[in-house]
């Protein structure tokens, strides 16, 4: 809603249409968002240290990790955006209503009408933001070194002419961990370098305030395309005939549509049928491209405590074998002989 909620007669502001409710109500919603989304960010990444580098099943996630990812985001951001009303921090911050006092440059005499405590509650949510940040690049960083040592033990096993592969697998995963940390830190960067610039009286550059303004709103769309990807790219290997519209278009279909399952494996589908039957579900937490298993298809494997099937929800590990020969089970609807 840009400055249409920012009180009206504000000097310097276009479009200001608003009053103190509508500017308050903003920036309540405004610092919710903005410290959830980071917040669930690092509960994602929690997922997926959990899944694939300590193990767990998709059963124990949801009875014991899964409450916690949820508690810690919403209740942190909850709490720190309902502080905001009673200490009257939902201002006019320059082009939106957020963390800013009232009226502008009046902590240096102590003249704030309101937000006196702007520049405090500031600095914790981005303590809180850069926090997450960096928790989920050491689990990223974490996921990385697990798949590269297991990588190595195989390499013992393998034959000469599998040598070229050596580091195949370990560098698909840095990738995709790489895209996933980048864009917290795309998305982040240039908004505290140009919202704590403002706040230290340093001179915004236009071009920061720009690229602030461009990436604000995006992380959802970079980490859409990121989850995506995986996908994208196992179809595209098993149909390299299919145009681009149309690779993109089945990497779209949901795991329980009817040409996903008409052209899945014969394997898939009864692995599939038999989770059902069991009546698994996946955490909430859980990636939609994830393959995390439950208790039963973990069972099914008992004695290999080095299996990182589940690598697939980082990387696209589509060719990624176990330490022993089991076969891999792979995610339902994979797009396996999709005709154009």
């Amino acid at each position: 809603m840009s400055t249409w909620p920012i009180p009206a007669g504000t000097p310097g502001v276009f479009l200001a249409r608003g009053t103190t409710q509508t500017c308050t109500a903003q920036g309540f919603f405004n610092e919710l968002g903005n410290l959830a989304t980071p917040l669930y960010n690092m509960s994602l990444c929690a997922y997926y240290v959990l899944v694939i580098r300590e193990q767990w099943t998709e059963d124990k996630i949801r009875s014991k990790a899964e409450p916690i990812m949820h508690l810690v985001p919403i209740s942190l951001a909850l709490t720190i955006a309902v502080l905001g009303l009673p200490f009257t921090l939902y201002n006019n911050s320059g082009w939106l209503c957020w963390i800013a006092a009232y009226p502008r440059g009046c902590q240096s005499n102590g003249t704030c009408a309101r937000g006196e405590h702007a520049d405090i509650f500031r600095w914790v949510h981005y303590a809180i933001i850069w926090s997450a940040i960096l928790f989920v690049t050491a689990g990223m960083y974490s996921i990385y070194r697990r798949v590269h040592l297991q990588e190595r033990r195989q390499s013992q096993y393998q034959l000469d002419n599998d040598v070229v592969r050596r580091g195949e697998k370990s560098k698909k995963v840095a990738i995709q961990a790489g895209l996933f940390v980048g864009a917290l830190y795309i998305t982040w960067i240039f908004t505290t370098v140009s919202r704590e610039g403002v706040l230290c009286c340093i001179l915004s550059l236009f071009p920061i305030l720009t690229y602030d303004h461009s990436t604000a709103s995006e992380q959802g769309f970079f980490n859409c395309l990121i989850y995506i990807r995986p996908r994208y790219l196992r179809c595209k290997s098993r149909n390299p005939d299919l145009k681009f519209r149309r690779l993109c278009i089945m990497t779209l279909y949901p795991e329980d549509n009817q040409m996903q399952a008409s052209n899945a494996p014969d394997g898939v589908r009864h692995a599939w049928a038999d989770g059902r039957a069991d009546g698994q579900r996946r955490s909430s937490t859980a990636s939609y491209y994830s393959t995390g298993i439950s208790s039963k298809m973990k069972r099914s494997s008992a004695g290999n405590n080095d299996d990182i099937d589940t690598v697939n929800a980082i990387a696209a590990e589509s060719d990624f074998q176990k330490v022993n020969t089991l076969e891999v089970v792979e995610e339902p609807g994979d797009c396996d002989a999709v005709q154009p």
